[in-house]
């Protein structure tokens, strides 16, 4: 595609997206006068409609995609939490080890829902916690030489 004609393409978009959302109301006036931004906004409203909130647990549901979750969910319910390695647990989400380790991992890792160790993955006490599971005593965070 030219750059002509996807500027025209992306110009397009951006007008339709402009006349719609003002049809429907989203950006009314007294929504853009606020003192907080959108993304501002979704956490004062997460705080208060959930019960004892905490901000990894905000961030960690906010966060997590398709694959994220299915990585969790596996690493949980089909493997006990692990240890499981990176090409059982790719299988188990039907996705490339790569796509798996360069893509949910860190962010896993990031907020502390999964670990890796010598003997595989291994989901945290807030993985767990995070699909409200009833973490197993075992799944303290292992250090890097369990």
């Amino acid at each position: 595609m030219s750059g002509h004609s996807l500027d025209h393409h992306v110009g397009a978009i951006r007008r339709f997206n402009r006349s719609y959302t003002r049809r429907i109301g989203v950006l009314r006036d007294d929504f853009l006068k606020s003192p907080y931004s959108l993304a501002e906004a979704r956490v004062l409203y997460e705080l208060a409609h959930r019960q004892k909130p905490t901000a990894g647990k905000i961030a960690a549901e906010l966060g997590l995609d398709r694959l994220d979750r299915a990585v969790l969910d596996a690493l949980i319910r089909l493997f006990g939490g692990g240890p499981v390695g990176l090409s059982t647990l790719a299988v188990a989400v039907a996705e490339e080890a790569e796509t798996v380790e360069v893509v949910a991992e860190p962010f896993l890792v990031r907020h502390g829902l999964l670990v890796r160790t010598p003997r595989g993955r291994v989901a945290t006490r807030a993985g767990w916690e995070h699909l409200g599971l009833v973490p197993p005593p075992s799944a303290d965070t292992p250090t890097l030489f369990d």
